[in-house]
């Protein structure tokens, strides 16, 4: 079989030039192991697996393809995951501030395929963690995410189908290296991560912040979290070294304002959060639906008029999220009749 070593060799130079650690190369045989350990859990987990459309069997959807790569960009971690509650902002996690940088540079490697006369597809819902495994990338952690030797859990993968024709590297002996370690099980403060079995995507609150029903006990496991959750990462001893790599940047995510910003402050700062996270994740209702949460999670008492403003707000999921909110603080304030029950909701959840 005549494999295309030098177009390989070439790319991961393109590649490493794009700011990607590595790029390996694994066969596009179906995740057949994969979804048979996703049959094992629970109704509700697999519902959420199966809402995200993955790809099981390549072949059947992309015939054409011969490989598939899996690149690994590396990315630093920041200081705003658990949000400050002193200056009442909003935790996001600092896999958002490089993730959407990844994916417009693993379109350059996708033009840069075509460009030499191959056919590319990044855009598959391929199961990136086991094609990463499969590569020889990285070992699953208890978490659910994979250890790089290098970077730990910091990556973000990107996977292209390419009809060019790669040798398939190693894949890793082990499936994973956490040995009999159960800090991040001991630390997830939902429940999510088993000692022996897969985590329950279900139980995360990374899962219930693409929702607007997020129970009342999700929502205080939040604390300040509006976007991410990075608790079972930070307390990773397998992370320590690449965590000790803190970069500082703004954060942008003011729980008050976006609570009540409108017109052209609003457009301005969601324009600066698109900048900072990608445009897809500055939706000013989703953002202020979990500032909302948010600022039922503090005690501090500034918040509590920009929740009475938020009973109006346009988007309904903010006025029930603002009620419950009102709720925890047990803020005697007028509450709408239709917004009663959230109210109440968050009474059942008064702060210490």
């Amino acid at each position: 079989m005549h494999y295309d070593h030098d177009v390989k060799r070439d790319l991961q130079v393109y590649a490493a030039s794009l700011g990607f650690a590595e790029v390996k190369c694994t066969g596009v045989e179906a995740f057949t192991d994969w979804a048979d350990l996703v049959a094992t859990q629970s109704e509700a987990d697999r519902a959420v697996l199966k809402d995200k459309g993955f790809v099981i069997d390549p072949k059947e959807q992309y015939p054409w393809a011969r490989s598939l790569l899996v690149a690994v960009f590396p990315f630093q971690p920041g200081p705003c995951g658990e949000g400050d509650a002193t200056r009442l902002l909003g935790g996001f996690s600092s896999y958002y501030r490089w993730s959407h940088l990844a994916y417009s540079r693993v379109e350059s490697i996708t033009a840069w395929l075509e460009a030499h006369g191959f056919r590319a597809d990044h855009k598959a819902m391929i199961p990136l963690k086991a094609a990463a495994h499969r590569a020889g990338v990285a070992h699953y952690g208890r978490n659910g995410l994979l250890h790089h030797p290098q970077y730990g859990s910091l990556i973000n993968l990107q996977a292209i189908l390419t009809d060019a024709l790669f040798e398939p590297d190693t894949p890793l002996p082990d499936v994973t290296d956490c040995g009999d370690c159960r800090i991040c099980v001991d630390a997830c403060p939902t429940g999510v991560i088993s000692i022996d079995g897969p985590p329950h995507p279900y139980r995360c609150l990374r899962y219930w912040q693409d929702r607007t029903d997020i129970p009342p006990e999700m929502r205080v496991a939040m604390g300040m979290r509006i976007q991410g959750c990075e608790i079972c990462q930070t307390c990773c001893p397998l992370n320590e070294a690449v965590l000790k790599q803190e970069t500082a940047w703004e954060n942008p995510y003011d729980i008050i304002a976006l609570l009540t910003e409108q017109g052209t402050a609003r457009a301005a700062r969601m324009e600066q959060i698109g900048a900072l996270v990608g445009d897809n994740y500055a939706r000013p209702g989703r953002l202020a639906y979990m500032a909302a949460i948010a600022a039922g999670n503090t005690t501090d008492q500034r918040v509590i008029a920009p929740l009475q403003t938020a009973l109006t707000h346009e988007y309904e999921p903010v006025r029930q999220a603002a009620a419950w909110a009102l709720g925890r603080h047990g803020a005697q304030v007028a509450i709408p009749q239709a917004l009663q029950i959230e109210y109440e909701n968050g009474r059942k959840y008064p702060h210490a």
